[in-house]
């Protein structure tokens, strides 16, 4: 359960910080189809664990449906 959690709080620090990296604001309105896609690219290539290069797809689902 608390790992459970601990990864749903990663997921939504993920979620949270990259439209401020991408559009620099927080504003739904710049959240479009093309914003989507990119978080799911950026999931592929982010470094998550030492040595570890991007999620897979099954945990990229995960992360969207959280």
């Amino acid at each position: 359960m608390k790992s459970s959690q601990k990864m749903q709080r990663r997921d939504l620090a993920l979620f949270r910080d990259f439209p401020l990296d991408e559009a620099k604001s927080e504003e739904r309105r710049f959240w479009t189809p093309r914003m989507s896609k990119a978080f799911k690219d950026h999931l592929k290539k982010v470094e998550w664990r030492k040595g570890k290069i991007g999620y897979s797809d099954r945990t990229i689902n995960r992360m969207i449906a959280t």
